[in-house]
């Protein structure tokens, strides 16, 4: 995000107190992968880690005063960290949905992803920074790579559940492209969890699934395109 000395408008606009601190540092005019490096660097050395082993052992103290000091220091790193976290969030969200290109919408839609399927305590927060409208407006946008779309909508399901797709199969937006769909449809059927829950019953969701399908499946008869039925799901 940073494609010169100036810090990105992404940035600017909702973490002024990064920036801040930033600018103290002698060299701060350095290199988008410095700055990566310095962050993994720090994340490797272990300290995030050694804040979470305080606060497990915290609760085994005995002496009450000792006790309550390491606990809130914990507890106040921990905030800190999580704070900065939903900011890395909310930046991502906005950097998808901000139509400057493809590239930057690629990247910030796999880091989502990564994060939201590794970290599922994330996903409250992307949905709370509006993933959902930023991954539908990529999805009509930048949808030229086929590996972008299938993310995206992976992404969509995670954070949406069968309702967030339902929502994009049923929508009025006549120009979302054929692949975007059969990108879709193809997660649909892989994830059974879409139309059936726990105990093998039909999900609420399922009928506006199916009634998503058929529209869309009219929509693309209509345009005269065979494209929405791709390699992948005419073989199941």
């Amino acid at each position: 995000l940073f494609r010169s000395p100036e810090p990105h408008p992404l940035l600017t606009s909702f973490a002024p107190n990064i920036l801040a601190e930033m600018s103290c540092q002698e060299n701060h005019l350095r290199s988008p992968h410095q700055w990566a490096q310095e962050a993994n660097t720090l994340a490797k050395a272990g300290g995030v880690y050694a804040l979470l082993q305080v606060s497990k052992l915290a609760v085994q103290l005995s002496h009450q005063r000792l006790q309550e000091a390491v606990a809130q220091l914990a507890l106040k790193g921990l905030l800190v960290c999580q704070e900065h976290v939903q900011g890395c969030v909310k930046l991502l969200v906005e950097a998808l949905g901000s139509k400057e290109g493809p590239e930057l919408a690629a990247d910030s839609a796999w880091v989502l992803n990564e994060l939201a399927h590794k970290c599922p305590v994330s996903v409250p927060w992307i949905t709370e920074a509006g993933g959902a409208q930023a991954l539908q407006q990529t999805l009509l946008t930048c949808n030229q790579s086929r590996d972008h779309v299938d993310v995206c909508t992976w992404l969509l399901r995670t954070i949406g559940g069968p309702r967030g797709m339902a929502q994009l199969l049923s929508s009025d937006a006549v120009q979302i492209p054929d692949h975007v769909i059969a990108s879709a449809l193809s997660v649909v059927r892989k994830d059974s969890s879409c139309w059936k829950d726990n105990h093998e019953q039909a999900t609420d969701e399922a009928r506006d699934l199916l009634r998503g399908v058929a529209k869309r499946l009219a929509l693309s008869r209509q345009g005269g395109s065979h494209e929405i039925l791709d390699t992948r799901d005419r073989k199941s």
